[in-house]
């Protein structure tokens, strides 16, 4: 199993992409909107067993990142945060 590494995440290409949704009049109520539907479609495609899902959940990461980067949030530094956060919670489940 590969983990999501540095390399994986291209910030530039990220940031093309924010600049792109952005001259479409994309915020972050938007992408929030724009979550939730994929949300609901990853279900959808999930209990049909259509393997799709994988790349609508790929969108949903990258609209994720998009959110965070348009609040001005540091990428890295939530991720060290919610990985720390998960394995404090499945530890103390354990």
């Amino acid at each position: 199993m590969k983990f999501i590494t540095k390399k994986m995440i291209e910030k530039d290409k990220i940031k093309q992409i924010l600049k792109l949704s952005r001259k479409l009049g994309t915020d972050s109520n938007k992408l929030i909107d724009m979550m939730k539907r994929h949300t609901h479609e990853i279900k959808e495609l999930y209990d049909s067993k259509n393997n799709h899902f994988a790349v609508e959940t790929g969108d949903l990461i990258i609209l994720s990142l998009q959110l965070l980067m348009i609040e001005g949030y540091s990428i890295e530094e939530i991720m060290g945060k919610c990985y720390d956060r998960f394995d404090k919670k499945f530890n103390d489940a354990v």
